[in-house]
């Protein structure tokens, strides 16, 4: 009896450790994933890169990707205002290849403003129903004060760290034409909605 209750309580223990471990996993993830963003949002898309999934290089090389974030946030004719997302929902980690993977869900909200002079009611128009078949009815709202669009924006996105690493890296999947591409550099089993 005592060698069964030392087994389970040994059991207990190592169960405890591995939850606390995968929790800390978890939190890392989090905080990597904010920082991030931080990074994006400040223009600082060199650091930002840093926390790209590494095989995103081998479909867009890095100073090409660097190249168009840095083209769409210096757009004359769109003013940006990007807010920090928010992880609504995560996975469980899986570990896949001695690697542990964490898909999840984020929300945001974006802003974006034409700065052209004299929007016309008939261009508003047109901005709006790009969007909302972008990011969804209901998610883009016109701000007659402000002239910004402000769009609530939901995505899922993937986060993963080699066993014994401690940096995430993260592909954020922002239309579903992505996942082929995605396909060659993470397992499939990841980019499937279930």
């Amino acid at each position: 009896m005592k060698k069964t209750t030392y087994y389970l309580s040994c059991l207990l223990v190592a169960f405890s450790l591995t939850s606390t471990s995968f929790a800390q996993v978890d939190k890392k993830m989090e905080l990597d994933f904010l920082e991030y963003n931080r990074l994006i949002i400040e223009k600082n898309f060199e650091q930002a890169l840093n926390y790209a999934h590494p095989k995103m290089f081998e479909l867009i090389p890095r100073a090409q990707m660097k190249a168009m974030l840095e083209s769409v946030f210096a757009s004359a004719d769109i003013e940006y205002k990007i807010g920090m997302p928010i992880i609504t929902e995560a996975s469980p980690p899986r570990k896949i290849d001695d690697v542990h993977y964490v898909r999840f869900k984020t929300k945001s909200v974006l802003e974006m403003k034409m700065k052209e002079k004299g929007q016309e009611t008939l261009k508003i128009s047109e901005m709006r129903q790009a969007f909302e078949a972008a990011f969804g009815e209901g998610n883009v709202h016109y701000r007659d004060d402000t002239g910004f669009f402000v769009i609530q924006s939901t995505k899922t996105a993937i986060g993963s760290v080699p066993q014994g690493a401690n940096e995430w890296k993260f592909v954020v999947i922002d239309h579903p034409r992505m996942i082929p591409f995605l396909e060659t550099i993470l397992p499939k089993e990841l980019l499937v909605e279930k």
